[in-house]
């Protein structure tokens, strides 16, 4: 058998070569070197999230402790002024007189029977009388808390519209009980205000009526 003939035979000499080499590493038991494996990397110890924290409670300059909200409701309100027995000069400032009448109803034919059963033989619901008020109250804070007080019957309406208070009955005295022109009127000081009974803010030493008129009020006479 002929080989062919190589016209290099440097290119001979190279190839054998390359297989020599090869054959002597692989009976030596070695393997041809590959590029090296990276090195495990360690990441830091995470931190807990901050949902599983156990949160610290802590007061803020605005907010309220559960025990500062228990005080709070401990404390006693404040005692107006006018209850403080030990400065007649503070209760003098915070009086006011104080009545109730119907006089116009007593004999009023126009009144039913059953009405006239409610008519005190005076006229009078509740005498003049001087009464303590906290400052800024109304003529109406001082009657609510009177027939309350006395057991005497009221009946109002609130008119939003107005900021008001209309007085309904006094006494299951109502208004058209005395005629056309009858209902509750009231007065400070003899004149009567235009404003509602809950807009009209007391002062010291104020004389205030709720007074029945049959009239439109032109039967009324200051004092009774």
């Amino acid at each position: 058998m002929k080989f062919p003939k190589v016209k290099n035979p440097f290119t001979v000499i190279g190839i054998l070569a390359v297989v020599i080499l090869l054959g002597v590493t692989y009976f030596r038991g070695e393997k041809p070197a590959s590029p090296p494996a990276p090195l495990p990397t360690v990441s830091p110890t995470p931190h807990p999230s901050a949902a599983f924290i156990p949160a610290v409670p802590t007061a803020s300059p605005t907010s309220t402790l559960p025990e500062e909200e228990e005080k709070e409701e401990e404390r006693t309100p404040e005692t107006p002024a006018a209850s403080v027995g030990d400065n007649a000069a503070v209760e003098a400032a915070t009086q006011c007189t104080f009545s109730i009448r119907c006089d116009t109803l007593v004999g009023n034919d126009a009144l039913s029977d059953e009405k006239k059963g409610l008519v005190p033989s005076d006229g009078v619901i509740f005498a003049a009388q001087s009464v303590a008020y906290a400052e800024g109250e109304s003529v109406w804070d001082v009657l609510y808390r009177l027939t309350r007080q006395h057991g005497i019957h009221l009946e109002y309406t609130k008119v939003p519209a107005y900021g008001s208070v209309y007085i309904e009955g006094i006494q299951n005295l109502y208004e058209f009980d005395g005629g056309s022109g009858s209902g509750w009127l009231f007065y400070v000081n003899g004149v009567s205000p235009h404003v509602g009974c809950s807009q009209y803010r007391l002062s010291p030493g104020d004389t205030v009526e709720f007074f029945y008129t049959c009239n439109y009020g032109n039967d009324y006479a200051y004092g009774g």
